[in-house]
């Protein structure tokens, strides 16, 4: 499903999108359009494209709005744009409206901030194409303040949020900033549910492969797995072997082996 990620300057947008990028499945095509190649994916699937600026009088300015048009030829399931921030955008909600999925980024606050964005010069996104937009995700660079009266500078994912209508947005996902988690609704997940019933999934099975899946990742998270290729090596292997690898990951955590 196509989703944005949004937040102020330095607030790990790029970050959060790279990481997710390498949760894809390994059979999915993934090209990614950028001005200054920051992305990084451990995935054979992967087609990167970088913008080339104008040299003298005879080069030619290739920009996203091209390789975005460009894009298109290699058939790709997910399109990424590093950061959307003019024509390009309209090219990539075009590719959207097609079936194609996409990702990007967006300097914005919120989602009501970002919607405007997309509304005015120079993206000019039709209202109506806003909603193809399925998954927003908000990001945020905060300043906390310790015990011991120091303050740490914390990147969070603060809200995932999910848009049925151009009015009509629902926050799934809720950053607890005092106890520093997540917490799911999956009452708001209206995509998700749709997703459901387009491949005859219910929801107990979903709230099962979500329990599965985020259970392994705070496995790695505890295991200190952390380097994005070690991460893709290890996603690619529960793919293979989920049952075996969420009950060996579950006892692992509850064993308290830290």
């Amino acid at each position: 499903m196509p989703f944005l990620v949004m937040g102020v300057t330095g607030a790990g947008k790029t970050t959060v999108l790279n990481a997710l990028l390498n949760l894809v499945k390994e059979s999915h095509k993934v090209v990614t359009i950028e001005d200054i190649p920051e992305l990084r994916l451990a995935k054979e699937n992967w087609t990167p494209i970088v913008a080339r600026p104008a040299y003298g009088e005879i080069g030619r300015e290739i920009g996203l709005m091209d390789l975005v048009k460009h894009s298109l030829r290699y058939r790709p399931d997910i399109i990424v744009i590093g950061e959307i921030r003019g024509a390009e955008a309209f090219v990539l909600f075009q590719a959207i409206s097609t079936g194609h999925g996409g990702a990007t980024t967006l300097h914005a606050y919120d989602v009501n901030s970002a919607v405007k964005r997309l509304l005015g010069e120079p993206m000019n996104i039709p209202s109506s194409w806003v909603p193809l937009m399925n998954i927003w995700i908000v990001v945020r660079r905060m300043s906390f303040l310790l015990p011991d009266g120091r303050t740490k500078l914390l990147r969070r994912i603060v809200s995932i949020e999910e848009m049925k209508d151009i009015v009509d947005v629902r926050r799934v996902v809720n950053w607890d900033s005092k106890q520093d988690s997540h917490s799911l609704d999956l009452s708001n997940a209206y995509v998700l549910k749709e997703r459901l019933k387009e491949i005859g999934v219910d929801e107990s099975e979903a709230e099962f492969e979500i329990e599965k899946r985020s259970t392994f990742l705070k496995y790695l998270v505890v295991k200190g797995m952390r380097d994005y290729k070690v991460v893709r090596e290890q996603v690619l292997l529960f793919s293979r072997y989920p049952e075996r690898l969420y009950k060996d990951a579950k006892s692992y955590l509850e064993g308290g082996n830290k």
